[in-house]
């Protein structure tokens, strides 16, 4: 009988989990920068009888829009991988290619 290692147990490639959580951690940073951004970038009083325009807003939207549209393009390339990482893993162990 074939000796079954702990890493077949896992069911995907290990060489791409270092890929995918520095994707996953990226995906954090940029959320949370983004929302940093937006809250450097947020225009502050107007004063007594004076308003701000809506492209005051503008920059702050716009950064906070990028960091979270970031995050999810990072957490998707992350699941992207690892679902491919799994599919060449049980291809690879199912053919008996080592």
């Amino acid at each position: 009988m074939k000796n079954v290692s702990t890493v077949e147990n896992k069911k995907f490639a290990p060489e791409s989990l270092f890929v995918v959580n520095m994707l996953n951690i990226l995906s954090a940073l940029s959320l949370i920068g983004g929302i940093l951004m937006a809250a450097i970038l947020w225009p502050g009083d107007a004063g007594d009888g004076y308003s701000w325009k809506t492209v005051a807003y503008l920059s702050s939207i716009i950064s906070a829009t990028a960091g979270i549209v970031q995050c999810i393009l990072f957490a998707a390339l992350a699941k992207i991988i690892m679902y491919l990482s799994k599919i060449e893993f049980n291809t690879r162990s199912s053919s008996g290619i080592d």
